[in-house]
C-alpha cells in the first residue's frame, strides 16, 4: 500500500471528533481524537471485532511518518477498541485514510479525517497522573521466540491499559496490552537471556515512574540429526551417512531446508537431495558435486503445523536409484526463524565432531579450532551445565543426565557458534 500526501485546494474547518461515526458500506467505527495535556494526544477507534490498524499514518512533531500501528497501538482483548497514544510538539494530522482491520472482513478503508480540533470530549479533564507499576512474573517456560509474563497490582486513578516492555541490550521495545493480566512477548531471539524492564501505562499515555524487572532465557533452536536408512531396509544406504538438516521458517507460509553431512565419521558428500512436503517434492543436485548448504524453499503452505516431510539423499557411495530416506512430522514451534539462525552448523566453517550420539556416559567433542565454551541445555531452554575448556578436544560427562534430548551449544575461539541436538 503506497503512502501519498493527500492535498486539497478546498478549505477545511476544524472538527471535534468525539465518537464520530466513520462508515464504509456496512462497516462502521467511531473515532475520538483528544488532547489530554501539552504534547499528549490520543486517537481512539471503537467498534466490534477490531484486531488492529493497517497502513495508517499521521503527521506528528511537524513531520510525517508516524505509523499508528505496531508499538503505537493498543488493541482491546475483546476487540471493541484500538488506542493510539501520540507524543507530539504539534497537533497531529492524518495524511492517509484510516485503515482498520476487522475480524472476518479484513482491512477496511475509512475516509481520511479532516482537520481536527484537538481538545477533550464531554468535558473530560486532562489526566496527568501516572500509574504505579505492580509486580511482573515469568509465566511458564519460554519458547525459542516467545514468552509470557503475568502482571498484577498496577494501579492508576483512571486505569492501566498497557505495559511498556524494554530490553535495550537486545533491542526489544514494545507496548503490550495484557489479556487476563498476561503479556505475550513475541519475536524474541533464540537461546538469549533477556532482562526486561516493565512499566505501566494508562489510556492517556502516562507511564509509571517505577518498574518491575523480569529475567528470562529463551529456548535453543531445534534441528534434526537423522541416521541414514531406507524405508524398507535399514541396511540400504551409506553406512557413514548421517545428515544434519535445518528447517527454517521464512515467513508465515514458507519454509526452507538446508542439508549437510553430519560431522561424525561422514566422509561422503551429499550430491543429490529430494524433499517432499505434504506430497509436493523438490530436488537439488545432479550427483556430480556437493549440494550441501544450498537451500530448498517451499512456499504458499496453508499451515506450518503437522507437516509431513520425506527427505531422500544420495552420496557417491550409493548407486543410481539408491537412497537414504527419512520420514517425519514437523510443527511450527520446532522451526528455526530465518532471521535468527546464524548459529546453525550449516553456516559454520570450523570442522567439529560430536560423538557418540546417542551418548551413554561420555560425549566427545573434537574441533579444528579451540572451543571457548560448551553449554548443554534441555529442550525447555534450561542450562544443565557449561564449561570453558579453551581446547580443541573436550569430554563431557553425561552419565548424570536423564534419558531424552538436549541441545549442545558451542562457541569457538574464532567467534563462530554452532548447536547440536544430542540424545541420551
Amino acid at each position: 500500500m503506497g503512502i501519498a500526501m493527500l492535498c486539497s485546494s478546498n478549505a477545511t474547518f476544524a472538527k471535534q471528533y468525539c465518537s464520530e461515526p466513520l462508515t464504509n458500506g456496512t462497516n462502521t467505527v467511531y473515532l475520538t481524537c483528544q488532547k489530554f495535556s501539552e504534547g499528549n494526544y490520543q486517537i481512539l477507534i471503537e467498534g466490534t471485532g477490531l484486531t488492529g490498524l493497517g497502513g495508517s499514518y499521521v503527521n506528528a512533531n511537524g513531520v510525517g511518518g508516524y505509523y499508528l500501528n505496531g508499538d503505537h497501538q493498543s488493541v482491546a482483548a475483546d476487540g471493541t477498541s484500538i488506542t493510539c497514544n501520540i507524543s507530539s510538539t504539534t497537533d497531529p494530522t492524518f495524511y492517509t485514510p484510516l485503515y482498520v482491520i476487522i475480524d472476518g472482513v479484513g482491512e477496511v478503508t475509512f475516509e481520511q479525517p479532516s482537520d481536527i480540533e484537538w481538545g477533550t470530549c464531554d468535558n473530560v479533564e486532562a489526566d496527568t497522573e501516572a500509574p504505579v507499576m505492580g509486580t511482573a512474573t515469568l509465566l511458564g517456560t519460554p519458547t525459542y521466540n516467545s514468552a509470557q509474563i503475568q502482571v498484577s497490582d498496577a494501579t492508576d486513578n483512571v486505569g492501566v491499559t498497557a505495559y511498556h516492555v524494554v530490553d535495550a541490550s537486545n533491542e526489544y521495545n514494545k507496548v503490550l496490552v495484557p489479556a487476563e493480566n498476561v503479556l505475550t512477548l513475541s519475536d524474541l531471539k533464540a537461546n538469549t537471556t533477556y532482562t526486561l524492564t516493565i512499566t505501566a501505562k494508562d489510556a492517556y499515555g502516562n507511564e509509571s515512574g517505577n518498574s518491575a524487572t523480569v529475567t528470562l532465557t529463551t529456548a535453543s533452536l531445534v534441528y534434526y540429526n537423522f541416521p541414514t536408512g531406507h524405508l524398507s531396509d535399514p541396511d540400504f544406504g551409506d553406512a557413514s551417512g548421517r545428515i544434519l538438516l535445518t528447517i527454517q521458517k521464512e515467513n508465515a507460509t514458507a519454509i526452507s531446508f538446508i542439508i549437510r553431512r553430519a560431522t561424525e565419521d561422514a566422509t561422503q558428500p551429499i550430491d543429490f537431495i529430494n524433499i517432499i512436503v505434504n506430497g509436493v517434492g523438490q530436488s537439488l543436485g545432479d550427483k556430480t558435486q556437493s549440494v550441501e548448504g544450498e537451500k530448498l524453499r517451499f512456499e504458499n503452505l496453508t499451515s506450518l503445523n503437522n507437516m509431513a516431510i520425506t527427505v531422500q539423499w544420495h552420496t557417491p557411495a550409493l548407486g543410481d536409484g539408491m537412497w537414504s530416506t527419512n520420514e517425519f512430522t514437523v510443527n511450527e514451534s520446532e522451526l528455526y526463524n530465518a532471521g535468527q539462525s546464524t548459529n546453525t552448523t550449516i553456516e559454520m566453517d570450523t570442522e567439529c565432531s560430536v560423538y557418540p550420539n546417542p551418548v551413554a556416559d561420555v560425549l566427545n567433542i573434537q574441533a579444528a579450532d579451540k572451543i571457548a565454551m560448551a553449554t548443554v541445555f534441555n529442550l525447555m531452554g534450561q542450562q544443565i551445565l557449561t564449561v570453558s575448556p579453551n581446547t580443541e578436544y573436550l569430554k563431557i560427562d553425561c552419565s548424570a543426565l536423564t534419558k531424552g534430548s538436549y541441545m549442545l551449544s558451542l562457541v569457538f575461539a574464532n567467534g563462530q557458534k554452532t548447536t547440536y541436538k544430542i540424545v541420551k
